[in-house]
């Protein structure tokens, strides 16, 4: 069809879905609309401009994309360029360092100066054991980062109508939607938004998860641990028949599975959550489709890994002092829940944690519509992992400093080819940012 001089037409096959995902920039001006979150495939929300969907056609790339040939050593020229941002999102662990020790304050001093600045910080973690609520918390408490006085947050209590006769805990409710995102966040919002998750059955640690579950609406989850965040007694024993039906009979009507950072993840967590699914696919084909049914796997991220602390300096293996510790990540526990099952070459589970679309949107959105109005043009994301961190930043058009304080060090770096995942400059802590 001929539409006139001037007009260059671009066609690409794609499921309605991610067609409604590809479009979404073309209704921002126009407000938020509708998608339906129970029939969209994890796929579709881990697009890739190399990627190519199931039709085979190449994915159509975003214009904020930006596309990091090679990265730069952060130096004055840096800086200077560092500077003229106006947001700075950080990623948590493998940035922010013991808050005891020189390095652990010379980082904080950093990001307060920033803050001093006038420069707004964000901070965003896939850590799923804190809520909003306590994240802020240790961020405030805990490392003495100064966002309740920084400019920005001044003039959001403002704008909210916040007293100026609040307290400081009323002042951190208004500032958690808006200064900070976590993973458990996401996680909550996301089974809330698909409408039929009520029943979860929720392998985490500690509260955060559960805290979020419930300001979103969804109480009768049957999670590995109390609600105090202790663990469950009944999940500390081996893998057995009688331990797995012991557990299932609890709660028979689970509707989804939800993987947090669970720290006690064992042989028989994985065996139920792998139960669960089993019993209700088997129960959905002998019925017809009358009962049961595919339970959605929803993992709080896809971090493989996970950097925990250094040890002490006076370690008493003294080739190990101030080694960095390493542990499993969420996302390992996810593939081991899919492995089990068998659904890791034909499904994966949904990812609400960095980098995926989900918590990108969640930055993006407009604060009136429950984001945090991140503009992406004008913010630096200041990260510890490749995978989450510096390719959230590119997929997003935000420029990045990675630093190698956290998973990733200077080797993996150079082995890096994905161009998605080359950061804009490097430095080995933010300590260093400013001498």
């Amino acid at each position: 069809v001929a539409l006139g001089e001037g007009f260059n037409v671009t066609v690409e096959a794609m499921r309605i879905q991610r067609a409604c995902l590809n479009l979404r920039g073309e209704y921002r001006e126009g407000g938020d609309f509708d998608v339906s979150f129970q029939k969209i495939n994890p796929h579709e929300l881990r697009r890739s401009t190399k990627k190519k969907d199931d039709s085979g056609f190449e994915a159509l790339a975003d214009a904020s994309v930006v596309v990091q040939a090679s990265y730069q050593n952060f130096d004055g020229v840096a800086l200077k360029a560092f500077e003229e941002a106006q947001t700075y999102v950080f990623a948590f662990n493998g940035v922010l360092m013991d808050p005891e020790t020189d390095v652990g304050q010379k980082i904080i001093d950093n990001i307060n100066r920033l803050i001093t600045n006038q420069k707004r910080a964000v901070f965003i973690t896939n850590d799923s054991t804190m809520s909003r609520k306590s994240f802020l918390h240790k961020l405030t408490n805990e490392f003495d980062i100064d966002i309740l006085q920084s400019v920005h947050s001044v003039a959001t209590l403002k704008s909210q109508g916040t007293s100026s006769n609040a307290t400081v805990e009323e002042k951190k409710d208004v500032l958690q939607r808006l200064c900070v995102i976590t993973s458990a966040y996401t996680c909550a919002w996301y089974c809330k938004q698909h409408g039929k998750i009520k029943k979860p059955f929720v392998i985490t640690h500690g509260t955060g998860l559960l805290e979020e579950l419930k300001l979103a609406g969804i109480k009768h989850y049957f999670a590995t641990v109390d609600e105090d965040g202790n663990p469950k007694k009944e999940f500390s024993e081996p893998a057995s028949l009688a331990a797995i039906e012991g557990i299932v009979k609890q709660a028979p009507g689970v509707d989804a599975i939800l993987v947090g950072w669970d720290h006690r993840l064992s042989a028989l967590t994985v065996a139920v959550a792998e139960n669960f699914i089993r019993w209700n696919e088997e129960l959905y084909d002998e019925t017809g489709g009358k009962e049961g049914g595919i339970l959605p796997i929803i993992t709080c991220s896809s971090d493989l890994d996970a950097m925990i602390g250094r040890t002490s300096a006076d370690f008493l293996v003294p080739s190990f002092q101030n080694r960095k510790v390493r542990a499993m990540g969420n996302g390992m526990m996810a593939n081991a829940v899919c492995q089990r099952t068998g659904m890791m070459h034909s499904h994966i589970p949904i990812d609400v944690g960095k980098p995926s679309q989900i918590l990108q949107e969640h930055l993006r959105r407009d604060p009136k519509h429950g984001g945090l109005g991140v503009d992406f043009g004008r913010s630096v994301m200041v990260g510890d992992n490749l995978e989450a961190d510096v390719k959230l930043a590119n997929e997003c058009g935000m420029k990045s400093l990675l630093v190698l304080s956290g998973v990733t060090c200077r080797e993996m770096l150079e082995r890096e080819e994905g161009t998605d995942r080359m950061p804009t400059w490097v430095i080995d802590s933010f300590a260093n940012v400013y001498p």
